[in-house]
Order: structure tokens, then sequence, then C-alpha cells
């Protein structure tokens, strides 16, 4: 059942007690549009992918990691977007899942009537945390949808139009960057491009000539508006990509160092010192979780 339940097929589970693991979930919606419920005794853990629909998914009880960040009890997180890791122990926990087209959609019918971007900040320095009534109203909407969502007979076309406008228009109240399209500034340039040539050797001039910036340009802007450089961004998203297949790897399967090294790190020394840095953990333990 949980398989079913996640987009990707491997996933490792456990006891974290003497109860015995135990999984729930449950779904009310249609394919484009549905909040889900889940429950788990236990501890999961392995990598996941939104595919093309947007999550926003919010603990009620326990611990999670998702990408690498500590999740919060009532805190809703807006999952990102392409493979990622998640671990997630004894929660109880809800999401709301949507098209990614529709969010994007209305973002540039928001951005074509107000003349901006779509999803782009208000400010430099990044994508600022929710704030709290920005998180009141989220709950609000969430309350709002939930009745027609759960209503036993098909919805109509009018009636899935109308609540997708309404979920999309929370998502985005909530979250003004879900609804970026395309790329729209150096930064996203430069991190798309990554994304796309992670396993290939990348030096900083590739990068800036993706992005339409120099060199020493990138560098502002990456200071600017995440407060870090190019050079340590590209190897997070390389690490979070070996965290994700060493989570997914079977037993016996591989080797740290061969996802390692698929990733573009040469060096296992100073590849393992920095993923312990960055998910509190060896990639051998990673790799041996079960």
């Amino acid at each position: 059942m949980l398989r079913q339940a996640l987009p990707m097929s491997v996933w490792r589970v456990r006891r974290s007690s003497a109860t015995p693991f135990a999984y729930r979930r449950t779904v009310a919606g249609t394919a484009v549009l549905s909040l889900h419920s889940v429950r788990i005794a236990g501890t999961v853990s392995g990598p996941f992918d939104t595919g093309d629909d947007l999550v926003v998914a919010w603990l009620v009880a326990g611990t999670g990691v998702v990408a690498g960040r500590d999740v919060r009890v009532g805190q809703p997180a807006l999952y990102p977007e392409g493979p990622f890791s998640i671990a997630y122990d004894r929660i109880d926990l809800h999401a709301l899942r949507i098209r990614r087209s529709v969010v994007v959609a209305l973002a540039a019918e928001r951005a074509a009537r107000s003349g901006t971007a779509p999803g782009a900040p208000d400010a430099p320095g990044g994508v600022p945390a929710p704030s709290p009534d920005q998180v009141r109203a989220w709950w609000a909407a969430v309350r709002a949808l939930a009745p027609d969502l759960h209503e036993d007979a098909p919805l109509t076309a009018a009636d899935e139009a109308r609540l997708l406008r309404q979920a999309a228009s929370a998502v985005l109240d909530l979250f003004p960057e879900a609804g970026g399209a395309h790329p729209h500034g150096p930064v996203e340039r430069a991190d798309a491009f990554i994304r796309e040539h992670m396993r290939a050797p990348l030096s900083i001039p590739d990068i800036a000539a993706a992005a339409g910036i120099s060199p020493r340009g990138l560098q502002q802007a990456f200071q600017r508006e995440l407060g870090t450089t190019p050079t340590r961004h590209l190897l997070r998203r390389r690490l979070d990509a070996v965290n994700v297949d060493l989570l997914a790897a079977l037993p016996g399967s591989t080797t740290v160092a061969a996802v390692a090294s698929s990733w573009g790190f040469r060096h296992l020394g100073r590849f393992s010192a920095s993923y312990r840095a960055r998910f509190g953990e060896s990639p051998g333990a990673s790799l041996r979780r079960v």
C-alpha cells in the first residue's frame, strides 16, 4: 500500500519503537486536485518526486526531513520540484496535491494583470517564509475546499474548475514562488542549467554562460539572492542527488563510491565529509538504512 501511495517504488520502512509498523492513507478529490491524509507508526525514508503535480504538506504530529530540511508541525511546506529525499518518523501528515500547470497558469494570469514576472519575490534576498496571516488564510482555504473534495458524488466539470482555481489561488497566496513557469532571473537560469547537467563537469564560466551573465555577476547574484556561491549551490544539488540514489538503492546493489562518482564526486573523503555535514550521517549509513 505504501508503494501505491508514493510515486517512487523503493522506500525503506521500520518500526521506531516497540509498536509494530503501521500505515494508513486516505485520499479525497480527483486526479488533478486532492487532499491526502497519512498516518505512520514507524519510520519511512526514501526518494520522492512530485512529477507533474505541486504538493503542499503539513505535519499534525511527528517529525520529518524534506530535501535535507527539517519540517515543523503546523508549518505548511512546499515540496521541491524534481527528485528529492524524505524521511518521516511517527507522523500524522496532511497534504494538498494539485496539477502544477494549473498553478502556473493562474500565476501568469496574475502577472499579466500586475505587470510582474510570475513567482518573482517582491524583494531581494530570496523567498521569505509565509507569515502567520498567510498560514491562517491557508487553513481557511483548505477547510473551504475539504467538504466538496470529500463528497461521494463525482464532481462536475464546472465544480472541479472552480475548486482548482480556489486551490491554486490559495497555493500562490502562501507560496508565490510556486507559480514560476520558466526561469526568469540569472540565479534561476543557472539553477535550471545545473539540475540538467549535474553529472557533467561544470565550471563557473559554463554556468554563467547558461544564465546569460558574467562569472563575476553570477557570483554576486548567488550571494545576494541565496547567500551562497554557485560552487556551493552545485555541491548541494549533487549531494541531494546522491542522497536520493543511496536511499533508493536495494541492499547490495551498489556502493557509495559508485553513486558518488556517477554524480561527479572524484575525492571520496571530501565527498563523505560534505555529505555528513549536509545530512547528519555518513553516506554509508544512508545506503544501509533499513
